[in-house]
This record gives C-alpha cells, sequence and structure tokens, in this order.
C-alpha cells in the first residue's frame, strides 16, 4: 500500500549529525516500498542533498526559515504558513514524519498543525535530549499531544525522559536504531593491542577524559595505541593535547572512515571505548560492535547502559571519571581470558538486537 509521507528536516539533512545517515536510511527503505517521499527543508546552494534525493525519487520543498520570527501575525510568518499549507492540500500527504525541532522553523510548523487535515498521521522521532527539551518549553509538547501525535524513541533512557515532562503522553513507540549484521566477524579479541573511539570531537563525547587517562599509562603498553575515528570541533585541540602529553606515537588520529574502511579498522581492535559524559539517546556504533564481538569500555549513563551490560560485554565507568577510565583499561589491556569473555557475551547481545529490517517493520505498523 503505497503512502505520501513528508519528512520536516531543518535547517537541513547534513545538520543532523549522526541522525543523518539514520534519517537518509528510512528514506531509502520507504521508496524501496514504493512510498512517495517529501522533504521540507531549507536546503542551501552547493549541498550535496539533492543527488541524494534525485537517486531515491523524492522531491524535496524549500523553505528559508533561517530568521526565526518571534511575532506570529507578521505579514512573512503568515503568507509561508499559507505556502505550506496549500502544500499539504495540494499533495494530499498522509503522514508527517517530524526529525527536528528547532526554533527558527518551529513558529511554522506550531501554525501548520493547527490548518492540516486532521486525518494527517503525525510522527515526532525524538533523536536527543534537546528535542525533550523543546517540547518541554512552554509546554510545546500539549500541542503534539491533542494533534495524537506518535512519538518514536530510540531507547527506554529517552522513554522515560519524555515520560518526566508529560506523563498524559500515550502514543510512545520504542524503536532502537538497527544495528546491520553484515560485518559479523565469529573471533575473539586478545590477540590484538590496540583499541579506539568512534564519533565527534565534541566535548560531551568525553574524548579529552579518555586521553588523559591513557596518557597515565601508555608507557607501559609498547605494544597499543589507541585509534581516534571521527572528527569535529575539538580535533584541534585534541591533537595539542596530545602533542603537549608527549604521547603522539601512541595514538592514530584517522578522521571519519566509510563503512568498509570503519568495519576493517574495528576487525582489528582488542575492544572499542565510548566515555560519553552526557547520556547517549541511542548508540549505533555500540549495537554494531556486538556483531563484531567487540568488548565495550562505556558511561553507564543513558541508552548505553541499555546496550553494555558491566562484565557480560564490557565494562562502565562513571562518566568523566579518569580514574575509573584508567582502570578498565588496564583490565582490559592486561588480562586476555576476561577480553575474550566479553567478546561472547558481545557476539551474545547481538542475537537480540534489531536489524534494519526490523525497523522497518516496526514503522510500517505505525505507517499502513
Amino acid at each position: 500500500m503505497s503512502r505520501k509521507i513528508v519528512h520536516w528536516i531543518f535547517p537541513n539533512l547534513n545538520t543532523l549529525g549522526g541522525r543523518s545517515n539514520y534519517v537518509k536510511f528510512l528514506i531509502y527503505r520507504f521508496s524501496e516500498l514504493d512510498f512517495q517521499n517529501h522533504i521540507i527543508t531549507f536546503l542551501p546552494d552547493g549541498t550535496n542533498q539533492e543527488a541524494f534525493l534525485n537517486q531515491h525519487a523524492v522531491f524535496y520543498h524549500t523553505f528559508d526559515f533561517n530568521k526565526s520570527m518571534e511575532d506570529i501575525h507578521t505579514d512573512v510568518t503568515i503568507r509561508k504558513v499559507k505556502e505550506l499549507n496549500s502544500l499539504f492540500l495540494e499533495n494530499k500527504f498522509e503522514v508527517l514524519l517530524i526529525h527536528s525541532l528547532i526554533p527558527g522553523s518551529f513558529i511554522y510548523l506550531k501554525l501548520l498543525l493547527n490548518l492540516v487535515n486532521p486525518d494527517l498521521k503525525i510522527i515526532l522521532l525524538i533523536h536527543d535530549l534537546e528535542t525533550i527539551k523543546y517540547l518541554a518549553n512552554n509546554k510545546n509538547i500539549d500541542l503534539f499531544i491533542s494533534k495524537n501525535t506518535f512519538f518514536i524513541c530510540p531507547s527506554t533512557y529517552i522513554q522515560n525522559e519524555l515520560m518526566k515532562i508529560s506523563p498524559s503522553v500515550q502514543k510512545i513507540i520504542r524503536i532502537p536504531h538497527g544495528a546491520s549484521a553484515t560485518g559479523k566477524i565469529e573471533k575473539l579479541r586478545s590477540y590484538y593491542r590496540d583499541f579506539t573511539f568512534v564519533g565527534d570531537f565534541e566535548q560531551h563525547k568525553g574524548l579529552v577524559q579518555l586521553v588523559l587517562a591513557w596518557a597515565r599509562i601508555c608507557n607501559n603498553y609498547p605494544q597499543s595505541r589507541l585509534f581516534l575515528i571521527g572528527d569535529g570541533k575539538l580535533m584541534s585541540f585534541v591533537k595539542r593535547l596530545v602533542i603537549n602529553l608527549g604521547i603522539d606515537s601512541k595514538i592514530v588520529f584517522t578522521g571519519w572512515l566509510n563503512k568498509e574502511e570503519l568495519n576493517n579498522k574495528l576487525d582489528s581492535m582488542r575492544f572499542i571505548v565510548i566515555p560519553s559524559i552526557i547520556g547517549e539517546s541511542f548508540s549505533l556504533i555500540a549495537a554494531e560492535v556486538q556483531y563484531l564481538g567487540l568488548p565495550s569500555i562505556a558511561s553507564n549513563n543513558g541508552a548505553l547502559v541499555e546496550l553494555i551490560n558491566d562484565s557480560i560485554n564490557g565494562l562502565l565507568v562513571s562518566p568523566g571519571n579518569i580514574d575509573e577510565l584508567e582502570q578498565a583499561l588496564v583490565l582490559l589491556l592486561d588480562d586476555d581470558s576476561f577480553v575474550d569473555k566479553l567478546s561472547l557475551g558481545a557476539h551474545k547481545i547481538a542475537e537480540s538486537l534489531l536489524t534494519p529490517n526490523d525497523v522497518i517493520d516496526r514503522y510500517l505498523k505505525i505507517l499502513l
């Protein structure tokens, strides 16, 4: 059964960070199912999104909401809302998937929701805590509740945080991001000496604390190196920190890797470290490495505790605690039998994870 789906994405796909690949995955799979996908976005010149959209026969509609209109009664605001409503009426959209809530575009969305067909199925994907904070602001969540919105949460952690701001929310559905099993590798990890971090170089990812913990002990492990896979705002700072600590021979910066390169690199790692200081709404890398039998050192906050069981498939440490990170690193670098035990545990955990096909099946139960 074909459906007309419109995706609300602001500012654009490239500004969604780690969520971008997940949103593209949904659009791609919906297109395969013969759903007609439309995207309402702000699409600046020079972006590479157009190639992606054309490739998957997706229609996009651009609206410049770069300037937030505080007064909802301005001529500009009213004109843009009328344009949006006309778009909905002309295309007879059946489903609205909201991927982002930001101040610059929310005023238009808020007015639009009061005009659209009451039969429009509204789905709000809550990717992070910032979205929940925005829903709590000025009781914005009440609008979505009144429109019988479906709230999609990637983890029990996010689901519980949503319930805190509005216990009356009814249509909450937990759909974890699907972890690909294509890279499944049936082997243990004690043979390897290097370990890794994968992610954005942002302060809340705990990367600086990891580097400081490794600096304390790295000279005791001449055969081991820390591979930092990713990029971000802290790249220059972290590189200077590594040089100042005199450990540049013990840390390797790879930048971002494509999927094949990442799997090949993870294949040669002993374990991965996910030292997030702020709770993750979901960690796709933490899920995917289970298929590789890769043990994890992870912070005991957010959704990470739903993926990593202490001493079963990894070790949990307090967020930002350098001492605990150091102790965990020492344990996994010293104890081969424990590493192999955790590796077997990771393979076991992988059996219970959702695959991408499982994710789409859950969405179809809402869409159809």
